[in-house]
């Protein structure tokens, strides 16, 4: 027996090894381990509502949920193209990134304007596990973009600006970009990348919004 699981652990360690070393799948898990405490801290508001159905009185904790596991995929926007950079070793753009993948994800779940009175209007749902797939779509579309554009820089460490005036213009471009597709597709083409993505992934999808996912 112990050879056997000697031989089970040499096996697939190899395979760990190589997918824990990735970046890309890398970033992924730290970002859901980043989320996680907002994930329990809605589980627990959600088990706690459902007491309120049977005992009158009891406080209805559903907006905590609303307000922590219901912003899931936000936190993913932004969390996987920051880990990303820092995997990749760029952590000076790491924040940049982070907040081009937040931009572009609400971009991409096609929000509604009033042109009169200024209001953007979200789906809610979106901003829970319903954007799951969409915000990790959306955070690897952003670190791809932004980890190509490294190799682009402008201005070089050589130059003598600060650095951080340096990381501004480095980053302009590929933010930009990111911004230019959200918007061609959201705003001129009037496509809704969050549906289809959904579409694409609804089995998936289906699966983590119910009771056993």
């Amino acid at each position: 027996m112990n050879k056997f699981m000697g031989w089970m652990t040499d096996s697939f360690a190899p395979k760990v090894n190589k997918f824990a070393k990735n970046a890309w799948i890398a970033a992924i898990q730290e970002a859901i381990m980043a989320a996680m405490p907002m994930i329990l801290i809605g589980s627990f508001a959600t088990v706690l509502s459902l007491v309120n159905i049977y005992v009158k009185g009891f406080p209805d904790f559903s907006m905590i949920g609303t307000f922590s596991f219901g912003l899931f995929s936000i936190f993913l926007s932004y969390l996987i193209p920051n880990s990303v950079m820092k995997h990749k070793n760029h952590v000076e753009i790491s924040k940049q990134a982070g907040l081009a993948g937040l931009a572009f994800f609400l971009i991409l779940i096609y929000p509604k304007l009033n042109t009169t009175t200024g209001a953007i209007t979200f789906d809610s749902n979106s901003f829970g596990t319903g954007g799951m797939i969409a915000a990790l779509i959306a955070g690897l579309f952003v670190a791809f973009i932004m980890n190509l554009f490294t190799k682009f820089n402008f201005i070089g460490e050589d130059s003598g600006l600060p650095d951080f005036v340096a990381i501004w213009f480095n980053t302009l471009l590929p933010i930009i970009v990111i911004l230019l597709v959200g918007w061609l597709f959201t705003f001129q083409l009037h496509f809704n990348l969050y549906e289809g993505i959904n579409s694409l992934f609804s089995p998936l999808i289906n699966l983590g919004q119910s009771f056993w996912g």
